[in-house]
């Protein structure tokens, strides 16, 4: 009666999703996009009432706690700078595998015209993004040190003969697994294991207070997601890496895709994961395995750059950011910041004219996030690290690290603002960072539909694994 009772809720969350995504477009005449940046606006209005603050990203500011003062996500960032810089071998996640979990269905593949019995089963693993250090600056991170992760395959084939995975990322605010599994049944079907990370501050990995559902409580909170993140997309690749070796197989691929906020970690984890496993003997197997890995990133980017600037298409983040309250609160470990979000920062507060002073604090809100998360800040700090550790000459060539890059935009899309100025700019990044030509594709639709499960996520990934040739 339980497996009924899910499949059941299961199918009633479809139904609502549905009908949730059709629904404005057929009564009124609008995508679902134009009613989540409408909710949006509301909620920043409620917001500056002061009502409904706890439902707000980065309610609380800068920093949750003024003694935390951005010192977690710094401490991440050095401990992953250094071990690339260092030229260390990831630690592979020791996932603990819980029986009672593992469930079967039947699914029926239209593209391969068959049925077929899938399981899965969730594990846990202690996360390497966090540590006794950084719980010491922000203790009710504690709930972020053991990571959840799904693994979904089939009943007719051994595991061990598997030789594709998939890492699935979310969006914002998918919590759980539903989606995503929904997502990889066909990818199963293909012969792809998928396996399925809980992100930090979602599920049971919340903070311990502060937190309203999904909503970030600050911007150091919003940094310390994305680092942890990283971490976590690395044990899985050593663990996959240990895998292939346990069962005895010389190469394998890899696709750690994402949607939205998940297409927006791909690069910097994969490349993180590229750096801490390529050409390195696995800590436990002893053994080296020629693991391509590949992204497969949609609705994402690759940096925040000026994106925050534009009225008529602003990001999520700063539709329920109150940029009045972060301009008229100071700055934690402003002297630790690099100069250009610090002069940023120091200009917006000197800013009278209040509509200038929004521009300039989104300018310092990009710039921020920008130096927390994106590659291209971290790629000069391991440079930087290693010439300071004399191993420079071990470092990987960053230039075409990647086996293989798929991006898919949205050009309707009210979330993640598109341009063509934008697509051909990361055009440009992803062609150094890919081994082959990469594939850029412009959907004609609204984010909502590019996500979901009938959109282009399938195709684009099974072509990213296929354009990974083995040497």
């Amino acid at each position: 009666m339980g497996t009924l009772d899910l499949e059941l809720g299961h199918k009633s969350w479809s139904f609502l999703f549905y009908l949730f995504h059709h629904f404005p477009r057929l009564m009124l005449g609008i995508g679902p996009d134009a009613v989540f940046v409408c909710i949006g606006y509301v909620l920043r209005f409620m917001n500056r009432m002061g009502l409904n603050r706890t439902r707000m990203m980065m309610s609380h500011g800068w920093t949750y706690d003024k003694e935390e003062g951005f010192r977690c996500p710094m401490s991440i960032r050095e401990s992953l700078v250094n071990a690339c810089a260092k030229n260390e071998t990831a630690e592979a996640a020791e996932i603990k595998w819980e029986e009672k979990t593992k469930e079967k269905w039947k699914y029926w593949s239209y593209a391969q015209r068959r049925e077929y019995e899938l399981c899965c089963e969730i594990g846990e693993f202690a996360s390497f993004g966090i540590s006794t250090k950084e719980l010491k600056y922000d203790a009710t991170l504690s709930c972020l040190g053991m990571t959840k992760v799904m693994r979904v395959w089939r009943t007719d084939e051994d595991l061990r003969t598997c030789k594709r995975f998939c890492i699935l990322l979310p969006f914002t605010g998918d919590e759980g697994f539903y989606l995503r599994k929904d997502r990889s049944q066909e990818l199963v079907a293909k012969g792809v294991c998928c396996l399925i990370p809980e992100l930090p501050y979602y599920g049971s990995r919340r903070a311990l207070e502060g937190q309203t559902e999904f909503f970030m409580r600050s911007i150091s909170d919003y940094s310390t997601k994305a680092l942890v993140s990283y971490a976590d997309v690395v044990a899985l690749t050593a663990h996959v890496k240990e895998t292939l070796a346990m069962h005895n197989h010389e190469s394998g691929s890899l696709v750690i895709s994402g949607c939205s906020i998940g297409g927006y970690y791909c690069v910097p984890a994969a490349i993180l994961a590229q750096l801490l496993t390529k050409n390195k003997k696995m800590r436990k197997s002893k053994r080296s395995v020629n693991l391509k890995i590949g992204v497969s990133a949609f609705c994402g980017w690759l940096s925040f750059d000026n994106w925050f600037q534009d009225e008529e298409k602003m990001p999520m983040a700063v539709l329920l950011t109150n940029l009045e309250m972060l301009a008229n609160v100071r700055m934690s470990s402003l002297d630790k910041m690099p100069t250009n979000v610090r002069e940023a920062y120091l200009g917006a507060m000197k800013e009278t004219n209040l509509k200038k002073k929004r521009i300039k604090m989104r300018e310092t809100l990009a710039l921020l996030l920008d130096d927390m998360g994106s590659w291209s800040q971290f790629e000069w700090r391991i440079k930087k690290r290693a010439k300071e550790e004399k191993t420079e000459k071990k470092l990987l060539n960053i230039d075409g690290i990647l086996d293989a890059v798929s991006f898919a935009h949205a050009r309707h899309d009210k979330f993640i603002p598109y341009s063509k100025e934008k697509m051909e700019r990361e055009l440009e990044q992803v062609n150094a960072l890919s081994r082959t030509k990469p594939i850029v594709e412009v959907l004609e639709c609204d984010h909502m539909v590019a996500i979901s499960r009938k959109g282009p996520a399938i195709p684009l990934i099974l072509d990213t694994f296929d354009r990974m040739v083995y040497e």
